[in-house]
């Protein structure tokens, strides 16, 4: 027990930490709780110990004593005196671990002891409570970590790995952990934050990454990375190419893929040996960061940031595939497709985004380019059979050119005032620009052939032309609480909260189609009619609403606290569409109004040190509403097997919805449990539906159309469970869940229901003992099963399933092994199964005393067994093929980490 000795009074949150006596190693420590009690488990017996007790504003004081061979220490009081004139002479006897500063639990990173080269990662695999999970998932005593900051700042991005996987364990000061309050400003939606404070000398300098890697059958892939960071500024500049299926999304992509320590067993590093097709992208950008005060935080910041990113990727895909279609009665279509497609493009995009927060009040402005730029080339061949594989009906061969070129501006501006106090009301506002345009030529050449009567043999040959321009305006606000107003000795309901809402979006469309057929004997250009228009659209949805808020509790300070939140949101959709074309039929004015509430009711349980458990519950009304294209689209039929018709008819979706959700975190410092369960269910009236006439040759044609009876339930579980044992720690997480979904339509007039239902199944078991071993198994399963009812009583089957062993060993502190293995099967009804393994390899070593150069050799499908299977089905139709993918190959790369953290840093 802690106290202060002046007033003999608990002290709650003081740092306890037990050394060795004889050479000073820490074995444990802990925070008092409020009573001012500790206990530490797991420490040796029969030799000298300290118990060193600190607390802000005293005098530390240590103790010693031993704990005696199958006995317990209880030791007496310690008090602890105030600091209140600087002492002549001061003794250190040790960083502190740990401690709590305000509502701040701060580690010291000094105070743990790791390998000349360790990462933030390995530090944080150290401290109480704190799980790095197998996917970089960072949980603290449960909860899962919103965002790692760095010196109070987002870190090139924000990007966890990039942080945690770069800065030496060495430039850290220490490692802070605090709760962010949440939008509803309520205990239950508080955030939990990491802030990796650097020492004040460490806090400039750079780094990144160099490499390149050469292999068989011509593999390439190269690297470049350079990031430099000062106290209010960063920079970083990043490019890569390669052949071996590695896509970048965007900027952080590249740079988490340069990360200084990428050993373990994490499957991110590798090539994507389950992407179909091969793909060359080039991908480059640039990011940048600017502070304009010097120490920013959650209240308080004046940020500029900007990011640049360009792609451009050749892929080359072949496909295979058969899908049978379920006729009605005994009738089955198979149809067998052979797709030889080639992608070319190039994409651009420049984000720029200027925020200002003070206090209570924040701006933003941002503006984001885009440009995009494709080239697109396939041919196909489909051939219909009926019924077996020995009635073959009609055949289509197609050729397709597409060139297209897209632009878009967008612009976003927002304003939020926020005060607990604040009169009259709090102010949240938000609107948005967006102006796009599009340019699309294209090709197809089409001939389709019947074996049973050449009458109804087609050839198209057509080009076409489209011209949009978009605009896109969208606004959002938010008033209140407009209670604040009543005075507190008249509010008759104390916790009650009363906002305005209201959300407006208005879209607009003008687009030009120009359709030309090419005649088959003198090659002339004759106008298509039916498929050339000017077209303009209007949309306007406008949301107004009143949210109404009931907020109870109950507490006791160190204990527990209990929070009740109700939510009734009392809101109306006004929702008009327009469209003007040349093409009369496609002359349309449509007006809704509906009501679209929702209630909600939310429930936390926190009980200090031990669990917080969270439940949530609403029910939703909404509606869907048809598209004009839906309405009044053009009919093309240049593709028999698929003509889309329209449907003057068509009204509009009611969905009624229901949630429920519920987590619990286990909030022990060492081994923690959560699990978390949801499910949704819902009902929709009027739903789109197909309505779908397929003759003998297998020409498709598709209407939507309303219809009742469709419904849906998802259910989801997870469990998740780390255990530390000294050196080793376990992390389990099994997860499952089922999707069922009944699901109408109409084949060939007759009515027919989809009994659908999806169930996955995943296990992950991630091993570490320290740094020098890493185990990672996983286990995924989904199996999906469509019944027919009305049209037919066919059933539908099939399933997925892998297993992946992973493993890392590190030899040395410079030399790493690693393997992993992936199991994959798959079964489809009236197929054979499929199995195939892929196993892939590597060694890497470290040269130079910071290990900034490596060496590593790479064997990828080793068995040459890979493939990408396709296998999915949809109501009345089971899809399974296959796909050309990466095979094996051998590859060397070398790359240097050139890094620097303060003046002396590496």
């Amino acid at each position: 027990m802690v106290r202060d000795s002046a007033n003999d009074i608990d002290l709650q949150s003081a740092t306890i930490a037990v050394y060795n006596e004889k050479d000073s190693t820490l074995l444990g420590y802990r925070l008092t709780n409020g009573l001012g009690e500790f206990h530490i488990t797991g420490l040796p017996v029969g030799i000298s110990l300290k118990v060193v007790a600190s607390f802000i504003g005293y005098q530390s004081r240590s103790v010693t004593f031993k704990i005696s061979p199958g006995g317990l220490s209880n030791l007496k009081p310690v008090y602890l005196q105030r600091s209140d004139r600087q002492l002549k002479e001061v003794t250190v006897l040790a960083h502190p671990p740990v401690r709590m500063n305000g509502d701040t639990l701060e580690f010291f990173s000094d105070a743990f002891s790791l390998y000349e080269n360790a990462v933030v990662e390995d530090l944080l695999t150290k401290l109480p409570g704190v799980t790095v999970w197998g996917d970089g998932t960072i949980t603290i005593n449960g909860r899962k970590v919103n965002q790692v900051l760095v010196n109070g700042k987002p870190f090139f991005g924000g990007n966890t790995n990039v942080a945690i996987k770069n800065i030496p364990k060495d430039a850290v000061e220490k490692v802070q952990v605090y709760q962010q309050q949440g939008q509803s400003g309520i205990t239950q939606d508080s955030l939990t934050n990491v802030n990796i404070q650097l020492k004040k000398h460490k806090s400039a300098g750079f780094f990144g990454k160099l490499a390149a890697g050469y292999g068989t059958r011509e593999r390439y892939e190269a690297d470049a990375n350079m990031n430099i960071f000062s106290t209010r500024s960063e920079l970083g500049i990043v490019a890569g190419l390669n052949n071996v299926n590695k896509i970048a999304g965007n900027v952080s992509d590249l740079i988490e893929n340069s990360v200084y320590k990428s050993t373990g067993v994490s499957m991110d590093y590798q090539p994507d040996f389950s992407m179909q097709g091969t793909n060359r992208p080039l991908s480059g950008g640039v990011i940048f960061r600017h502070d304009f005060i010097s120490n920013p935080n959650a209240y308080n910041n004046n940020r500029l940031t900007a990011t640049y990113f360009l792609r451009d990727n050749t892929l080359l895909n072949l496909r295979e595939t058969s899908t049978i279609t379920l006729l009605g009665g005994d009738s089955i279509q198979l149809k067998d497709n052979n797709r030889h497609a080639k992608q070319s493009g190039t994409i651009q995009d420049l984000s720029i985004r200027y925020d200002k927060k003070k206090d209570f009040k924040s701006y933003f402005i941002s503006t984001k380019i885009n440009s995009r730029q494709d080239r697109n080339f396939y041919s196909e061949v489909q051939n219909n059979f009926l019924n077996d594989t020995s009635k073959l009906t009609s055949i289509s061969n197609k050729e397709e050119e597409v060139d297209s070129n897209i632009r878009k501006f967008s612009l976003e501006t927002g304003f939020n005032k926020s005060k607990p106090s604040l009169k009259p009301a709090d102010i949240d506002l938000k609107y948005s620009l967006s102006i796009d345009s599009d340019r699309n030529s294209r090709s197809r050449v089409n001939d389709f052939f019947s074996l049973d009567d050449p009458a109804e043999n087609r050839n198209f040959n057509r080009l076409y032309q489209r011209r949009g321009n978009d605009m896109s305006h969208q606004l959002w606000a938010s008033f209140g609480d407009l209670l604040k107003w009543i005075p507190a000795d008249r509010n008759f309901m104390p916790g009650l909260s009363l906002k305005i809402q209201n959300s407006l979006s208005i879209d607009t469309r003008n687009e030009r189609n120009i359709v030309h057929d090419i005649h088959p004997q003198d090659g002339n250009l004759v106008l298509n009619r039916n498929l050339t228009n000017n077209i303009s659209t209007l949309l306007l949805n406008e949301q107004p609403a009143l949210l109404l808020v009931k907020h109870f509790s109950r507490s006791l300070p160190d204990r527990y606290s209990k929070d009740w939140v109700i939510s009734l949101n009392l809101q109306t959709q006004y929702y008009h569409q327009r469209s003007r074309s040349d093409q009369a039929f496609q002359n349309i004015t449509r007006s809704y109004q509906k009501g679209t509430p929702g209630i909600f009711l939310n429930y936390s349980n926190f009980q200090v040190g031990e669990f917080r458990d969270n439940f949530k519950l609403g029910f939703k009304l909404s509606s869907e509403y048809p598209t004009i294209e839906q309405l009044a689209g053009l009919v093309d039929s240049s593709d028999q097997y698929f003509i889309r018709q329209p449907n003057r008819a068509l009204r509009e979706t009611e969905r009624k919805e229901i949630k429920f959700s519920f987590q619990h975190s286990s909030l022990r410092s060492r081994n923690s449990l959560g699990y978390e369960f949801d499910i949704r269910a819902g009902v929709l009236d009027n739903a789109f539906s197909d309505s779908i006439l397929i003759d003998n040759l297998g020409r498709g044609t598709y209407f939507t159309t309303n219809m009742d009876g469709n419904s849906y339930l998802n259910a989801n579980g997870k469990l998740t469970m780390a255990l530390k044992l000294t050196d080793h720690q376990i992390q389990f997480a099994p997860s499952a869940g089922i999707e069922l979904s009944k699901s109408p339509s109409y084949i060939n007039n007759e009515r027919n229901f989809s009994r659908n239902r999806t169930g996955r199944f995943g296990l992950m078991i991630n091993y570490t003992l320290m740094d020098k071993l890493a185990v990672y198994l996983e286990n995924g399963v989904t199996l999906y099963t469509s019944r027919q009812e009305g049209a037919n009583g066919n059933l539908f089957r099939n399933s997925n399933q892998f297993n992946r062993l992973a493993v890392s060993t590190n030899v040395t502190r410079k030399l790493f092994l690693g393997s992993n293995i992936t199991v994959n099967r798959s079964t489809t009804s009236s197929f054979s199964p499929f199995t195939f393994t892929l196993w892939n390899t590597n060694i890497a070593y470290r040269f130079m005393k910071s290990d900034n150069l490596e060496v590593k050799c790479s064997a990828l499908d080793l068995l040459r067994q890979n493939r990408s299977i396709i296998n999915y089905g949809n109501n009345i139709m089971l899809t399974r093929g296959t796909a050309n993918v990466l095979q094996q190959y051998f590859i060397v790369t070398v790359s240097y980490f050139p890094r620097k953290f303060g003046k002396n840093g590496n």
